[in-house]
């Protein structure tokens, strides 16, 4: 973890890792017990803290790569690893922002995991948006064609029916989602659209539930019935404030404006 309170303090405004003193002692603030300050001369590892008996108190795992630690950094620290309680459990969310948990998930991970922990954010009350990094895993399923389509650009996989991931992923076997549950995908493609021709970008792409083999986009229709399968990053963070830009459209604002 990158926050923990430290008992040297008058208040209780938690502490992030960069301004961590080693003659201070943290505690967690999930469980209360005493943490350690790890890793602070690793070239492979991150600086965080962790339980000096080296089990984490909360049972859901927190990998944390650089495109996850990426994604958290463009959020306030205000809203980075929030503790959540409901009857007595709590869980530390990736990000709480405006009523909205979001979970930024790189590593491996169990559907039932994904199942309670969408539930666990739900019965609290919050919206849960869920980002898979799908960088390197997505592929057209049309792999003979000409260049152009075998793009993963979803304008041009034939309005993106023609996506899939290069292995199935068996954790969304049968996965049903609760409610109020929303998830992207994030990867890197070539833009092949008359506006970006030929540019690499990262692209979040909407889906309107998850397969273990076929992508299945969220369609979102304009008057022209031309569709858009992804949004881009400052699309994503100006649904959720934290990018303020008026010439910055957000989530909700695009889909307004094609529907």
């Amino acid at each position: 973890m990158f926050f923990a309170k430290c008992i040297n303090n008058d208040n209780d405004e938690l502490v992030e890792i960069s301004d961590a003193k080693k003659d201070h002692e943290y505690v967690c603030p999930l469980c209360g017990e005493k943490l350690i300050i790890k890793a602070t001369s690793s070239l492979c590892i991150r600086p965080h803290f962790a339980h000096k008996n080296r089990i984490d108190c909360d049972t859901w795992k927190h990998d944390m790569s650089d495109w996850h630690y990426d994604w958290q950094l463009k959020f306030p620290k205000e809203c980075r690893e929030v503790i959540i309680e409901n009857n007595g459990i709590k869980h530390r969310a990736d990000i709480l922002i405006n009523g909205t948990v979001i979970e930024f998930q790189h590593s491996p991970i169990s559907r039932t995991e994904i199942i309670e922990r969408s539930e666990f954010y739900t019965r609290c009350g919050f919206q849960v948006v869920w980002v898979f990094d799908a960088n390197g895993k997505i592929q057209n399923v049309y792999k003979n064609c000409g260049a152009k389509y075998q793009s993963i650009d979803p304008f041009i996989c034939l309005r993106g029916q023609n996506l899939e991931w290069k292995r199935a992923r068996r954790d969304f076997q049968d996965l049903k989602l609760p409610r109020n549950v929303f998830v992207f995908i994030q990867y890197e493609t070539l833009l092949l659209n008359s506006n970006s021709p030929n540019q690499p970008a990262q692209i979040l792409v909407p889906l309107i539930r998850l397969d273990p083999k076929d992508i299945i986009p969220n369609h979102l229709y304009n008057n022209h019935n031309h569709c858009y399968f992804y949004i881009l990053p400052n699309n994503f963070l100006r649904q959720f404030g934290v990018i303020k830009d008026e010439h910055v459209w957000s989530i909700s604002q695009l889909v307004r404006m094609t529907s």
